[in-house]
């Protein structure tokens, strides 16, 4: 009886084990570079979303506060005689300065908004009713340092004597 022939190794095959050896051993320079790549690609994604959404929030809070500095002006100017309206034109209040009309100072959160207002006489007509009514329009433009966040008018109508 003859015995079992074994299988021998070709002389290509300590090339191939030790290629593969190499291979397994761990992550070659190509394949860092690009994992530190991808890596950096991501963490720049995610840092300026973040600044992105940070930037949003801010100018919607300066948004709401425009809208509550406007509406708390037309609430303290509809208090005010209807004959001492007009010396309320042209105030101004620069950003970080804004006061009730009593004087009082706003909060710091209004720090980065101001206001002005602008006061002139109006006649609306009214043509369902075919009326002219005298008043005054009032208006409330409220800004940060750049642009005009909001304006709000309104039409306070002359008292009937």
């Amino acid at each position: 009886m003859s015995e079992p022939h074994l299988p021998t190794r070709s002389a290509a095959a300590p090339g191939v084990c030790a290629r593969r050896a190499l291979l397994n051993r761990g992550f070659t320079l190509l394949e860092s570079l690009v994992a530190a790549t991808l890596i950096g690609v991501i963490t720049l994604a995610v840092v300026s979303g973040i600044s992105a959404a940070q930037r949003v929030s801010f100018e919607g809070q300066k948004r709401i506060l425009a809208a509550m500095a406007a509406d708390d002006l037309l609430l303290e100017l509809a208090t005010v005689p209807y004959s001492s309206l007009l010396s309320y034109d042209g105030l101004t209040q620069a950003p970080g300065t804004m006061q009730s009309i009593s004087g009082e100072a706003y909060p710091g959160s209004f720090w980065a908004i101001g206001r002005s207002v602008s006061v002139r006489s109006t006649d609306a007509y009214e043509p369902l009713l075919n009326v002219v009514v005298r008043g005054m329009t009032v208006e409330v433009t409220v800004s940060d340092d750049g642009a005009d966040l909001l304006m709000v008018r309104t039409f306070r109508p002359e008292p009937t004597p």
